[in-house]
């Protein structure tokens, strides 16, 4: 049976405008977004059969009596990115893992049947020599952003199997896209863009050889559809990457030629939570749901660049 209303948390974000644009798109879902910094234009944009709940985490979780009409909770709200100092490791666990917890618990309070929560395979991993890793690799986060992610997905699986819902992570590879370009630019490709749209040099952390598993945005958004929709879907953690790696240098030179600019590089020492590499095997979700990633690369960045020239 698929879920009649969807509970987003953190809707404001790039990847919640993507998933809550597509479940309206594709499905006859109900959307509920929790993100008390939803910009009005969005709101307006998504029509009747979305609802804003302009209040906190916190504040929804101090509230029983809201969420007892959903059917499935896809939790993106995260207040931390890769590069926060591990001297914020105790903002990340209160603001991140212990409210996400409460959130856990809420569900089963509401009787949900599905958890969605939006986890990273950028860092839950950390260094590897392999080329490309499932979901056995051992993890060994070398940042605190990475290890919240983990303890949250690992207490998705406890609460969620207690209490009688499907805990569901997504290990997203590195997800760009045209959201991105909205504000302060974030990801290395929106930033790369950005910069040469504005003839600033590009700044480049190390030497260029960084690699990432690159995915569209609209590509993570139809894993997330799969996700909320599946029945036969198991519970437990899976990767979401195109399990194509590609270097920073890799990206620069794929701009240039779209661009046709020569843009000049700064570069700036190496940051220490940047792993090497990293390229997710998706093979364990296309088995379970049929997904792949279907957007090339090149064409999506050449999208992103015609949106900063119209």
């Amino acid at each position: 049976m698929k879920p009649s209303r969807v509970l987003i948390t953190g809707g404001s974000g790039f990847l919640g405008n993507a998933i809550a644009s597509t479940l309206l798109k594709e499905t006859a879902a109900a959307v509920s977004i929790l993100d008390p910094t939803l910009p009005s234009e969005l709101i307006a944009g998504f029509g009747r059969r979305v609802e804003h709940l302009d209040i906190t985490l916190e504040e929804f979780l101090s509230k029983p009596e809201i969420g007892r009409r959903f059917d499935v909770v896809v939790h993106l709200t995260w207040t931390t990115i890769p590069a926060s100092p591990a001297k914020d490791a105790e903002l990340d666990v209160s603001s991140n893992i212990l409210l996400s917890i409460r959130l856990l618990h809420r569900c089963g309070e509401m009787g949900i049947s599905r958890f969605v929560f939006a986890s990273s395979g950028g860092t839950v991993y950390g260094p590897t020599s392999h080329m490309q890793v499932d979901e056995n690799f051992p993890t060994n986060p070398i940042c605190a952003y990475g290890i919240s992610k983990l303890a949250v997905e690992k207490y998705a699986s406890l609460i969620g199997s207690t209490n009688g819902f499907c805990s569901i992570s997504l290990r997203v590879a590195n997800p760009f896209g045209h959201f991105q370009l909205r504000g302060h630019p974030i990801g290395s490709i929106a930033r790369f863009l950005l910069a040469v749209h504005q003839g600033q040099p590009i700044t480049l952390y190390g030497d260029g050889s960084v690699v990432r598993d690159y995915l569209s945005i609209d590509d993570v958004a139809d894993a997330f559809i799969l996700a909320i929709n599946e029945p036969g879907l198991a519970a437990g953690a899976y990767n979401i990457g195109s399990g194509i790696g590609r270097s920073l240098n890799d990206i620069i030179r794929i701009i240039a030629e779209i661009t046709d600019r020569d843009t000049p590089i700064v570069r700036l020492p190496h940051r220490p939570f940047d792993v090497p590499q990293i390229v997710l095997d998706s093979s364990r979700y296309r088995q379970q749901t049929g997904w792949v990633a279907r957007r090339p690369l090149d064409r999506e960045i050449v999208n992103m660049w015609r949106l900063l020239n119209n």
